[in-house]
């Protein structure tokens, strides 16, 4: 009994005490925690969120965000930081502050800034947490992580007939479970009240969640589907999409991923397809800097559309392209037609090597601008990175050849 608490409802602190040495135990008080779950707390109150948040500033406070690329913090945002509340979140439908709190750590994290220091957001979170198909990085929000968490607990009252929590929920709010008046269920508890409120508040997203629910009667059973999945089985990503689908921006841009090439790789290309990179009028809107011309020629504004089409640099590249490996059509002639012509050669796996060339060549020459925008030492940089285009396209040519020699593709 030493490792028990004896906690009262009703009684003074002296009742309390007394008894608690009469059975040998510990006297304690509510809220407390259990397993990691606050009970008796106003879980509204986002107060008694404290723990999960500093749980998110101690993950962050051991990472470098400087140190790490795009794709890890990618990584890291989406499974690591995305499933941190996932105990919680199953539990307590979580307060909106808490929600803001914790995405702004997500995207302060992902932008590579800290817990204390913030840097450019250069798209909005609310677009970069958006699926791939919505011009999104498919981190999905954790709003709809947690809604779609709560919703499994209509599942599972549905489906588990003899489990003892759910005779427990129907000898407290009745046959109805309180899902018929999640207003007098919220009365009794907030937490399984908030479980029966899921059909108002997704109503509100314009999501019909009974409806999502089909059923089947027999004389022997009754038996429920889950119309999102093909299975007929309930699963949390499926509500979860189908929420975030409803509440994030859906952008002009559907961003094709090449799963051929760093993640680092991907998300650059992403970025300028959004017109999102720190080239230098992107920085003087921002008021940083005063130079807006490009670094490799220095004789015209820095648009994703100067540095990658325009720049006489990159109009070599593109001519020594089109001249080994007829690669480009000649009507190619912005960014935005060569990103969509990139986003239509999916269909093969030589189309997907050509796709490879143009996002390495993309990296590459960002890469070789920032190299020469950063350098302090001209001897040095005329030595490692001169702007001769075949140290630009060298690059692509030898993974062009690697794809050739390994897998017997022709340019041609």
């Amino acid at each position: 009994m030493s490792k028990s608490n004896l906690f009262g409802l009703g009684v003074n602190n002296l009742e309390l005490e007394l008894l608690a040495r009469n059975v040998q135990c510990s006297m304690a008080h509510l809220p407390f925690v259990y397993l990691g779950i606050p009970v008796g707390a106003a879980i509204s109150r986002a107060t008694y969120w404290s723990c999960l948040i500093t749980k998110f500033q101690s993950k962050l406070s051991k990472w470098k965000a400087s140190t790490l690329s795009f794709g890890g913090r990618l990584t890291l945002c989406k499974s690591v930081l995305g499933s941190l509340g996932t105990f919680l979140f199953s539990i307590y439908k979580a307060p909106v502050k808490v929600i803001n709190t914790l995405e702004k750590l997500r995207r302060r994290f992902f932008w590579g800034g800290s817990t204390e220091k913030s840097k450019i957001s250069w798209i909005a979170w609310e677009k970069v947490l958006s699926k791939q198909s919505y011009g999104g990085l498919n981190i999905g929000s954790l709003k709809a992580h947690n809604l779609a968490l709560l919703g499994k607990w209509w599942w599972r009252f549905k489906e588990n007939r003899e489990d003892l929590w759910k005779n427990v929920i129907i000898a407290i709010y009745g046959r109805d479970r309180g899902l018929n008046a999640p207003s007098r269920a919220k009365r009794k508890s907030c937490c399984w009240g908030n479980i029966a409120n899921l059909p108002t508040i997704l109503s509100k997203e314009n999501i019909d969640f009974k409806g999502l629910f089909s059923v089947s009667r027999s004389s022997q059973h009754i038996k429920w589907s889950w119309n999102l999945e093909s299975s007929w089985i309930f699963s949390v990503s499926s509500l979860r999409i189908l929420i975030d689908s409803s509440i994030l921006p859906r952008t002009a841009i559907e961003w094709d991923w090449n799963n051929l090439v760093l993640k680092k790789v991907n998300i650059l290309a992403w970025r300028v397809a959004h017109c999102r990179i720190p080239s230098r009028v992107n920085l003087f809107k921002r008021g940083i800097g005063n130079n807006q011309l490009c670094v490799l020629c220095n004789q015209e504004p820095e648009t994703e559309e100067h540095l990658f089409m325009r720049c006489k640099l990159s109009v070599e590249v593109w001519k020594n392209l089109k001249d080994w490996w007829h690669l480009l059509p000649d009507q190619l002639v912005s960014l935005s037609d060569l990103l969509f012509w990139k986003s239509e050669m999916v269909s093969s796996n030589l189309a997907q090597f050509q796709s490879v060339i143009i996002l390495v060549y993309i990296w590459v020459l960002w890469s070789h601008r920032n190299l020469k925008a950063h350098s302090n030492n001209q001897a040095t940089h005329e030595g490692r990175g001169s702007p001769r285009s075949l140290d630009i396209w060298l690059a692509p040519t030898i993974i062009y050849y690697w794809a050739y020699l390994n897998y017997g593709f022709s340019a041609s």
